[in-house]
């Protein structure tokens, strides 16, 4: 995935196009896609991956949604700086 398709998917989430249950099993999909054919994954989204992995969708994930949306937007925001 480029970063612009990263920013696309973070978008999807942030707009509410997508749940966090959706968002997270997508970007999981992309992060061992990206991994498996050795793209470089930018470090911004290297962050959020700690988050979504910590999220579950029952309340004994160790990320909330109010954290994910928060790191998905911080992630949004360094992305855009890099592909803007």
């Amino acid at each position: 995935m480029t970063p612009a398709d990263w920013q696309s998917l973070i978008e999807t989430f942030l707009s509410g196009e997508v749940d966090a249950e959706s968002f997270r099993d997508d970007f999981l999909e992309g992060w061992q896609a990206a991994r498996d054919d050795r793209v470089k994954i930018p470090r911004a989204v290297e962050k959020l991956h700690e988050l979504v992995e910590g999220f579950t969708d029952d309340d004994d994930g160790e990320t909330t949604v109010a954290e994910l949306r928060e790191g998905a937007e911080t992630a949004l925001e360094k992305l855009k700086a890099i592909t803007d």
